[in-house]
């Protein structure tokens, strides 16, 4: 079994696993039977978080994640959200828009939620996206009387903005309601704006970051290569979004933290998790892998831990590349829809 720690989520008794298992492609890129021996994998290995959503799996993932945990539902915490859903673009592609959070959308979609997976109450209820129109007090004054009805046991919230996230604290402060435990947000090693301003105020809140897309889409795993050859049955193959990462310049990094890891015996999916879990106020990192393989590589990192002189030394790289200002800067927003 892979050497697994555990880390508290924010001011709440929630104890999880520093790698989490997300759900997003339950019953898309995995089929029913293949998801669930995934979160079985990832029991056996010591993993206790999964995050799921409706959204997810194309509206599957909630069920086959309640199939998955059975029996097994107080080994688990459970993390799903509210607050999206899925809208056709002009191209024909798909994407998402914010639900209104009123009090009896939350409440409705929380009653999905337990009925879809089969349980009686949720460990982090999160709120998917900010929602400009509803007051923040009929909001979290609904998650916080879920709270105490036992339905939820704490509440997070996703994509959210350095002054969005701000504004949810000094709401939660003003009415003395649950404190908010977490945030997800996107954030690995050539992705890090979140550390300008967001990551401050989390510490200073004592508010966990759950980061998600932590191998950059892929990118992370070394598989595109230098030449940037898209590789069947990758992301890249129907993701336009990856596509325009694929950029000399970024491969050329990769490849460079890549040659690092080797040197150190890992690979560098393993130095971009390791990476994270060097950082400051991170609860669980989430993973979204495709096969046990995949998901084996990942718990493979939890046994090392980097110092202050391989964190050095990752940033020598990506200067070397002159690509310090890009990865900073990058992505440009908090909530890619």
């Amino acid at each position: 079994m892979s050497e697994m720690k555990f880390r508290r989520l924010g001011l709440s008794d929630l104890n999880v696993s520093i790698l989490g298992l997300g759900c997003l492609h339950f019953g898309v890129y995995l089929t029913e039977i293949e998801s669930i021996n995934m979160v079985h994998h990832a029991f056996q290995n010591g993993i206790n978080l999964i995050d799921t959503g409706p959204l997810y799996g194309n509206g599957l993932s909630e069920d086959i994640v309640g199939k998955a945990i059975r029996g097994r539902r107080d080994k688990v915490i459970l993390t799903t959200k509210m607050g999206l859903a899925r809208r056709k673009l002009a191209d024909g592609s798909f994407g998402v828009e914010v639900v209104p959070l009123s009090a009896e959308r939350i409440r409705d979609s929380l009653e999905k939620s337990l009925k879809e997976i089969g349980t009686d109450y949720i460990d982090v209820f999160q709120f998917h996206a900010y929602d400009n129109y509803t007051p923040l007090e009929e909001s979290l004054g609904e998650m916080d009387r879920l709270v105490a009805e036992g339905k939820i046991r704490s509440i997070a919230v996703s994509n959210y903005d350095p002054n969005e996230l701000e504004a949810v604290l000094t709401i939660i402060r003003k009415n003395s309601w649950q404190p908010l435990v977490a945030i997800e947000t996107h954030y690995n090693v050539i992705e890090r704006m979140v550390e300008k301003e967001l990551l401050p105020i989390c510490e200073k809140n004592q508010v966990s970051v759950i980061p998600y897309r932590a191998l950059a889409r892929g990118i992370l795993t070394g598989k595109y290569g230098s030449e940037g050859t898209i590789p069947s049955n990758s992301r890249a193959e129907d993701s336009w979004r990856v596509r325009q990462w694929l950029s000399p310049e970024t491969l050329a990094v990769v490849s460079s933290l890549e040659a690092f890891a080797i040197q150190n015996g890992r690979t560098v999916s393993e130095l971009a998790l390791a990476w994270l879990f060097a950082k400051p106020n991170i609860g669980s990192v989430l993973i979204g892998a495709r096969d046990i393989g995949q998901l084996q590589t990942c718990l493979d990192s939890c046994s090392w831990t980097l110092d202050r002189e391989h964190l050095m030394e990752i940033d020598r790289l990506i200067d070397l590349h002159g690509q310090t200002d890009h990865v900073v800067t990058h992505p440009n927003v908090y909530f890619e829809k």
